[in-house]
């Protein structure tokens, strides 16, 4: 194979392994900051804000560190969200008070923005152009296993140590992850971006939003409010329906994840984006369905598979048009527009459903959800499907 068009290379490895450390460890804090909200005299409705707080700080910094990363290049964009990963990740097991603890989630939502748009942008320079689909398939597995290890890894060192064991621990991990960053050979310097700007002639753009990206970035905001339901209020419905172990459903989820975002990539590289968001999509909706009108075990596990293979689908299609669509040196714009709508969709969502789990119940408040996606569907059909690879 064209050396040109390999996907595996040094680079490729040491950034999906830098991803991969620095989801576990957030996985692990995800899962565990609301119960240490409670655990220090929190309310739910503290836990909940804790985590709106977390996921609007992320929200801004991705605008800003989008247009950093194109602007001052990539490598100490990285490290400057790294070293405040590090350092905030630290502090949740020194502080002891709710107010201390939301100041530290703010922070650190501050630094996972950052962090989060600048690994991807990272990611997508190292990736061909002609593989862009496949590669980002196979990036975003790194995701997939962080998801389906990082609760159940963090949860097991609570049991065995305490919260400051647990928060050292993921601390640790942050420090490795910036590790295996610095030794990547080849990062892009803000001199090579201008090159490229040049080379095409584009000329600098400071615009927060990259135009290209929000169609995009639009639909999968409708696609992650799904999501942002599910995280919200699975192990709820899952305890009503009288599931010993309702967590299995994001286990099946992230393994079908697994299963389908590099194949999903391969066709969206030889057949365009429509082959696999059209039917992604409608997968969701029947994923959604099933989970909110089935009873039993197992439509409970078939519909993870469905959500699963589905959203691995869509995202696949959806976030290679976004970053395919972008200009020379506006690739970080680009990641940043896509992942804004993904932390507004599962924001939104959370909120949105709350209200709906409120008059119809969880069951009901899952079925109703599948019209966000059939929304995002129907703007897809709109607006995207004539968009060209």
């Amino acid at each position: 194979m064209d050396e040109k068009n390999k996907i595996l290379t040094r680079d490729f490895a040491f950034i999906f392994i830098t991803n991969l450390i620095l989801f576990f460890g957030f996985e692990m804090i995800s899962t565990i900051a609301p119960m240490y909200v409670v655990e220090i005299g929190g309310d739910s409705a503290a836990a909940g804000t804790a985590t709106m707080i977390f996921t609007l700080a992320a929200l801004v910094t991705r605008a800003l560190s989008g247009s950093a990363l194109d602007r001052l290049g990539r490598r100490w964009v990285f490290v400057a969200g790294l070293v405040g990963m590090f350092v905030f990740t630290y502090l949740y097991g020194v502080v002891g008070t709710v107010i201390a603890v939301m100041a530290v989630r703010l922070m650190h939502g501050l630094a996972w923005g950052i962090t989060s748009t600048s690994a991807n942008t990272v990611a997508s320079d190292t990736i061909p152009k002609e593989r862009f689909g496949e590669g980002m398939g196979f990036y975003s597995l790194s995701n997939s296993f962080a998801m389906a290890l990082g609760p159940a890894v963090g949860l097991m060192i609570l049991d065995a140590s305490s919260y400051k064991g647990l928060f050292t621990f993921s601390t640790g991990t942050i420090l490795i992850a910036l590790m295996f960053f610095l030794g990547m050979k080849n990062v892009k310097t803000a001199a090579t971006l201008k090159t490229e700007r040049s080379s095409a002639g584009v000329k600098e753009n400071r615009s927060l939003i990259e135009k290209s990206a929000a169609m995009p970035a639009i639909t999968i905001l409708m696609v992650c409010m799904t999501y942002g339901a599910l995280v919200t209020f699975l192990a709820l419905y899952g305890k009503e329906m009288g599931y010993s172990n309702p967590g299995i459903f994001f286990i099946a989820y992230a393994l079908s994840l697994l299963a389908s975002r590099p194949a999903a990539g391969r066709l969206t590289d030889k057949r365009g984006f429509n082959v696999v968001v059209i039917p992604g999509l409608i997968l969701m909706i029947a994923g959604l369905l099933v989970l909110g009108l089935g009873h039993g075990i197992g439509l409970f596990l078939l519909s993870a598979v469905l959500y699963g293979v589905g959203n691995g689908a869509a995202q696949a299609g959806l976030m290679t048009m976004a970053v395919l669509s972008a200009p020379p040196g506006r690739v970080g714009a680009a990641n940043a527009t896509f992942m804004m709508g993904f932390d507004a969709g599962i924001g939104a969502g959370s909120l949105v459903s709350g209200f709906i789990a409120g008059a119809l119940g969880y069951g009901s408040m899952f079925a109703v959800s599948s019209l966000f996606v059939a929304a995002a569907l129907v703007f897809y059909l709109i607006f995207g499907r004539n968009r060209k690879r």
